[in-house]
């Protein structure tokens, strides 16, 4: 299968120069790669130089969050496809190939994956193929957007700092009539958290985090209904009582943070989403890109 030749790569970093290396290093020389990079303060940036240096790099200035950093760089690329790409996912040529194929035989799909996995030997058992299946959501680790499939070039929710971004452009892109799907017999390698673990210094501030990003995206699709995120609140704090009642004291903190997260978002809206005591320093998602 011959190199993809209408796919960009676009990878955000935020201090991950433990994994940035091993990502690129699978990429195929002759491909578009954009790295957008949030700020980073170890050598990331280095170390992106020395392994690839024709990248193109954009800096930020700040923490701008997953989404609004995705944005950039999608906005930025030539081609008619562009896959994000995290840090610490690595996918072969041959993968990349088949999903763009994939894309190709299919035009209503907008959004496309591979399978992941954390064992690097399923990669090679599984013989390459571009096709594919729906699905209702996918992980964005590795996901392939069709260009035109998105009006104004308006991919994701900017108003999300971290977590859950990929759910809402899966429910936004089916509901304007496209197509989600897996591209099953491509694997593509993740190991999950590597590529934020510089964030999450405390679990439970992780917890929160993906709690708010969640509860936000469950109110957006849910017509003005508060029901879904008020349910799931009081089934995560019934959690956090039970299990502080028999003694596991970090499980009820975490399901207390859990349900935390979700009046966080019914008190005070989509601002909380960047609350600069849980999200490294951000200044909130009305500063502009630099």
């Amino acid at each position: 299968m011959t190199a993809p030749t209408d796919l960009t790569a676009v990878i955000v970093t935020y201090n991950s120069a433990a994994v940035i290396e091993r990502c690129l290093s699978t990429l195929p020389t002759d491909m578009p790669v954009i790295i957008v990079d949030n700020d980073s303060t170890d050598d990331t940036l280095a170390r992106v130089e020395a392994c690839r240096p024709a990248t193109m790099l954009i800096q930020q200035g700040y923490n701008s969050g997953f989404g609004r950093a995705c944005n950039r760089g999608l906005r930025s690329m030539e081609t008619g496809f562009g896959i994000l790409i995290n840090p610490d996912t690595v996918i072969s040529g041959e993968g990349l190939s088949a999903l763009e194929e994939g894309m190709r035989q299919q035009p209503d799909v907008a959004v496309l994956a591979p399978r992941f996995t954390s064992d690097p030997d399923a990669i090679t058992k599984t013989p390459v193929s571009p096709k594919i299946e729906d699905r209702a959501f996918v992980l964005g680790a590795g996901m392939v957007l069709r260009r035109r499939a998105f009006p104004d070039e308006t991919y994701f929710d900017e108003r999300i700092f971290l977590y859950s971004e990929d759910n809402d452009i899966c429910v936004s892109t089916r509901r304007r009539g496209h197509r989600v799907a897996c591209a099953i017999n491509v694997v593509a390698l993740h190991r999950g958290g590597e590529s934020t673990d510089a964030l999450e210094n405390d679990t439970s501030d992780k917890v929160r985090i993906m709690a708010r990003s969640a509860a936000f995206v469950i109110l957006k699709h849910a017509g003005g209904r508060r029901y879904p995120a008020v349910r799931k609140m009081c089934i995560y704090g019934w959690h956090g009582i039970t299990f502080g009642l028999s003694g596991r004291r970090k499980e009820s903190r975490l399901w207390f943070a859990r349900a935390g997260g979700i009046l966080d978002v019914l008190r005070f809206g989509p601002d909380v989403l960047w609350d600069n005591r849980l999200t490294g320093g951000v200044t909130g998602p009305r500063e502009q890109d630099s």
